[in-house]
């Protein structure tokens, strides 16, 4: 029953956005069969936490970058009556302002985790190479 509701469907979600860089790098380096050692993965995260949240929170930008227009589309097209401020600047120009910032951010965000890697991979318990 406890797998079964929103609340568990809800965390594996959460825990599964949390360790997104750790599965880039895992599909980075061809090293699928580690992703069954989950202690290492853990342990990983434990050994590099500060680098590890820093990044995560650059990959919750580039999700708010590419969330911000499509909840603006969506929110036009359902017709609700939700009063948004008007913007000078908004319509087809500011949504392709916003996915050239989205495709820049996700480019630097996935240069950060090879950084990441490459500065600590001496702390890191999966071994990659």
């Amino acid at each position: 029953d406890a797998l079964s509701s929103g609340i568990a469907l809800v965390s594996w979600m959460a825990l599964g956005f949390f360790l997104l860089p750790v599965f880039v790098l895992l599909f980075a380096f061809n090293a699928l069969d580690m992703i069954y050692r989950v202690d290492l993965i853990f342990t990983t995260v434990y050994r590099t936490f500060r680098a590890y949240v820093a990044i995560w929170f650059m990959l919750l930008l580039v999700g708010f970058t590419w969330t911000i227009p499509l909840a603006i589309a969506l929110l036009a097209e359902l017709d609700l009556d939700i009063s948004l401020p008007t913007l000078p600047f908004a319509g087809p120009a500011f949504e392709a302002g916003m996915n050239v910032l989205d495709v820049y951010l996700t480019i630097v965000s996935m240069r950060l985790i090879g950084l990441y890697y490459l500065h600590f991979k001496r702390r890191f318990t999966i071994i990659f190479e």
